[in-house]
């Protein structure tokens, strides 16, 4: 979204939450429609297949796929979080500290 209509039908990847009340599914055409929301905003996702068994609204996703013109994520691949680790860092927070506590047995 930061690089405006560079950012269109170019490969990438979009990670936040399920936004509640958003999500739209046709089992018999495996239609998926949906919105992911995080601090910088809400963006709507399109994908044909079956979502992953643990895929539900509030559960943090990261999608792969291309922003087309019409502000719609077409998404070829979704994954969802098995975990509730999937939040931005907080102000001054570094990632690469948040990746050690996802490795077990480590300390942050």
């Amino acid at each position: 979204l930061a690089k405006g209509t560079a950012g269109y039908d170019t490969p990438v990847r979009l990670g936040g939450m399920v936004k509640p009340g958003s999500v739209k599914w046709d089992a018999t055409t495996l239609d998926l429609r949906f919105q992911v929301v995080d601090d910088s905003g809400t963006v709507t996702v399109h994908e044909t297949g079956a979502p992953p068994q643990m895929f539900q609204p509030g559960i943090g996703v990261v999608v792969e796929g291309k922003y087309g013109r019409d502000d719609v994520f077409q998404a070829t691949n979704l994954m969802v979080k098995h975990s509730n680790e999937n939040h931005p860092p907080k102000p001054g927070e570094k990632p690469e500290e948040m990746y050690k506590t996802l490795i077990k047995g480590s300390t942050p």
